[in-house]
């Protein structure tokens, strides 16, 4: 599916990661069943954001050539 309704791989990811404590992103790569290299949806990255601020810095992989910061791929984020 490409909506943000499903369950993605970024909320169990992140679901993991929140049963440690450990809130921070580094770097994130979403990438489809034929293995290409997407951008996270709208419902992720709302996440990433929502679970630490510090997450816009997240490194963010667009395709497998270019890389964006979280904070620009959500301009005037509303927190």
């Amino acid at each position: 599916l490409s909506c943000g309704i499903w369950f993605c791989a970024e909320h169990s990811a992140i679901a993991e990661m929140l049963k440690f404590d450990i809130s921070g992103i580094a770097e994130i790569m979403a990438v489809r069943d034929d293995w290409d290299i997407v951008s996270p949806c709208g419902r992720c990255r709302e996440m990433m954001m929502q679970i630490s601020l510090r997450n816009s810095d997240t490194l963010v992989w667009i395709s497998k050539d270019s890389k964006k910061l979280l904070k620009d791929l959500i301009p005037d984020y509303w927190r």
